[in-house]
């Protein structure tokens, strides 16, 4: 294959290619480039809804909070515990689940609550344990456990 049409091979286009915008010919001189390469990057990763956006813009405010953020002794939300609850936001939003809020709790877990007319979850992110559920229809406790091994349940409560 010829570089830039003029006789030149790639390994030759390479090797006197000097700048973005001028070649080298032999003997010194330049000339610039007749042609270009575009080189085309997309994203794998799909949009996030508006309400997971708004979910993981709150919790990155949590990572400014310091202990005693709500004057009553709380300690700040753990670090471990707001990567968990972003990782679980985007894994949500793909089945479509629906956010309602997300808040720190007083001992530096996060709280995520899901919720669509009277069917609600809350999700708990620990610093320091694996994060654990509560289901609700209207006022009544429905389920309760370990987040992941249920996650499927949770998804099928709101479908």
């Amino acid at each position: 294959m010829r570089a830039l049409n003029k006789g030149y091979t790639n390994s030759e286009y390479q090797a006197y290619y000097t700048s973005p915008y001028l070649q080298q010919i032999k003997g010194g001189a330049f000339r610039p480039l007749q042609s270009a390469t575009v080189i085309r990057v997309s994203s794998t990763t799909s949009a996030l809804s508006p309400e997971a956006l708004k979910m993981l813009d709150r919790l990155e405010e949590f990572k400014s909070l310091r202990d005693n953020w709500d004057s009553y002794n709380a300690a700040c939300p753990s670090e471990t515990a707001i990567r968990q609850a972003e990782k679980m936001v985007r894994r949500l939003d793909r089945e479509g689940m629906p956010f309602f809020f997300t808040a720190p709790g007083p001992n530096g877990e996060v709280v995520l609550e899901l919720k669509r007319l009277h069917k609600a979850v809350e999700i708990y992110f620990h610093a320091d344990a694996p994060s654990d559920f509560i289901l609700f229809d209207g006022d009544q406790t429905v389920e309760e456990g370990l987040t992941e091994p249920n996650l499927h349940q949770i998804i099928q409560f709101f479908q």
